[in-house]
């Protein structure tokens, strides 16, 4: 990650695909972390990351614990959509579950 020379505030990302795209993260270190499912302050942005298999699943599960984040609810036993719910180290909420690739005869 590095930050946006327009904005020093924003930190920027270039994500893994075949035409990059940038996700951008506003720096707000004074913010309250949210609490979920529920509480105060209520969550404000929810990431859903996909990957295609559960052991794919499982290797991210590994990395974002070995990031700092944490469990809050393990669903692998889900047949028709495995997933975790993980919280980061400032307490945002975010799940990573596994979604197959689409076939190009899909519509996207």
């Amino acid at each position: 990650m590095a930050t946006s020379p327009d904005h020093p505030r924003l930190l920027q990302t270039v994500l893994d695909t075949p035409d990059p795209r940038r996700l951008a993260f506003q720096l707000a270190p004074d913010m309250p972390a949210p609490r979920w499912p529920e509480g105060s302050p209520p969550q404000m942005l929810h990431l859903d990351l996909t990957v295609g298999s559960v052991a794919d699943l499982e290797r991210q599960r590994s990395r974002a614990v070995a990031l700092g984040a944490e469990v809050l609810l393990d669903r692998t036993a889900d047949e028709d959509e495995p997933l975790y719910v993980l919280r980061d180290p400032a307490g945002h909420p975010f799940c990573v579950f596994v979604a197959p690739e689409p076939s190009d005869a899909e519509p996207a």
